[in-house]
């Protein structure tokens, strides 16, 4: 809008030249007060904002205590507001460019104005004035041609014609003000990332003076996170080499954490199997944000004691830090025709816990001893060894181990099938060694050879 147009509505009006990153800057700032009483929460036009309260009456004793909370806030930060509470968004924008006097069937205290029933809400739309919502020059003169000044007017006319006769934002408003359903809230959340940098100056590889300056970096980037309720979940590090390139490292605590010393260590553990191939010059810490809980997590059996779970996540956390993120992992059991496709390797991240005295129950079960047959626990090779056979003219008739004697043969145990991709004949055995040792290998039909596939603990 031009000043000129602006005076004649408001002729007291002042104007100075607005800078655009401080308005920016200004709509971050009011939007992170404002999460405080609501997480859900949307930027609209300029000098409003679309709060949620559903989920606050836990917190507030009624939607008028919450409103006094949030004027009280804006008010303590010396900015003049109307807070309008009802039913559909579009309805609340027009009503909130009303001075709260002309709201005369609506609740007020303070500059605050609620509409108690859709029907007020809706009366109370039909009166805005035209000129005080956000329209085009163009669209308003008209709508002045067409006697047309009130919302009511708008809804008088017939809908079918509006967009041909008067355009497609005549459309757009006619819409907004209209028995449909209004568009739902669209809330923009905080960024689940923050990040700090530092300098390195001279570039330095010594482990003992970086790990010094990334105590500073993590103490900032910590008190970021704490401003925010939140705690790290995952840390980014991004060194920047001194003739260029970098070299990243993703690590993950055990649990979300605010624990700077054992941040520290973890990225200690992970620098000193790191290979830099030059100096750092700069440095780039950045977390990832999860929610921050106190809980202890343990996990319990009837034959244990309780154990604080947290040391051993800690430790597996370390594990990570020194040897990667891939070296803690578990077997899953999956369905398969071979042995090696029975199981998959996948990411450990947690415990189990124990939901219910039936879980501990089984879970007990699981692991007691005095079972007449014990599971044989075998350690499988990732690809089955080639083996040198007795006779090399008659490969059946059995292998031979490298520095071991075979004493006996347990078996065949046969797994036949596989004509879906490739037919597989495997006979397992297992070979006991003059060392008492046993280990499980087969004879492949299919090759002709012999195969060490794992050996039993």
């Amino acid at each position: 809008m031009k000043f000129s147009l602006a005076r004649d509505i408001v002729p007291d009006l002042h104007a100075t030249t607005a800078n655009e990153n401080h308005e920016t800057e200004l709509i971050e700032d009011i939007s992170k007060g404002l999460r405080a009483f609501s997480p859900n929460i949307e930027v609209g036009e300029k000098g409003s904002w679309l709060l949620d309260p559903s989920g606050m009456s836990e917190l507030y004793v009624d939607i008028l205590t919450w409103a006094r909370s949030i004027q009280q806030y804006l008010r303590g930060r010396r900015w003049v507001s109307t807070l309008t509470i009802g039913f559909n968004r579009h309805r609340l924008e027009a009503l909130s460019s009303m001075c709260p006097a002309k709201a005369s069937h609506s609740s007020i205290t303070h500059s605050i104005v609620i509409y108690r029933c859709p029907d007020d809400e809706k009366k109370q739309t039909g009166e805005v004035d035209l000129d005080a919502l956000q329209i085009t020059p163009f669209l308003r003169e008209m709508l002045s041609d067409l006697q047309i000044y009130t919302v009511n007017d708008l809804l008088k006319l017939p809908a079918d014609e509006i967009q041909s006769h008067l355009g497609s934002e005549a459309k757009l408003l006619y819409e907004r003000f209209s028995d449909n359903s209004p568009l739902p809230l669209q809330p923009t959340h905080e960024q689940d990332e923050v990040g700090v940098s530092l300098g390195v100056e001279p570039p330095d590889d010594d482990l003992a003076r970086l790990l010094f300056g990334i105590k500073t970096g993590l103490h900032d980037l910590l008190g970021q996170i704490r401003n925010r309720y939140r705690a790290l979940m995952t840390l980014h590090c991004v060194f920047h080499l001194e003739h260029g390139g970098t070299h990243e490292e993703r690590i993950e605590p055990s649990n979300t954490t605010r624990d700077e010393q054992f941040l520290l260590e973890l990225v200690r553990l992970r620098l000193y199997n790191a290979m830099l191939s030059d100096r750092i010059s700069l440095i780039h810490l950045s977390a990832t944000l999860g929610a921050y809980s106190m809980e202890q997590n343990v996990f319990i059996t009837e034959k244990t004691a309780v154990r604080n779970a947290t040391s051993a996540k800690h430790t597996l956390a370390q594990l990570r830090a020194a040897f990667g993120n891939e070296s803690v992992s578990k077997a899953y059991i999956r369905d398969g025709h071979l042995p090696e496709a029975r199981f998959k390797w996948i990411h450990f991240d947690s415990f189990l816990k124990c939901s219910s005295e039936m879980d501990r129950r089984e879970h007990s079960e699981a692991f007691t001893v005095d079972k007449p047959y014990q599971p044989l626990v075998r350690r499988l090779l990732n690809k089955p060894q080639l083996l040198a056979s007795q006779d090399p003219t008659k490969p059946a008739k059995g292998p031979e181990l490298p520095d071991e004697t075979i004493v006996h043969l347990y078996g065949p145990y046969r797994i036949h099938g596989g004509w879906w991709n490739r037919m597989i004949e495997r006979d397992y055995y297992y070979a006991e060694t003059t060392t008492r040792a046993i280990h499980w290998i087969f004879f492949d039909a299919q090759r002709n050879n012999w195969f060490l596939h794992g050996h039993l603990d």
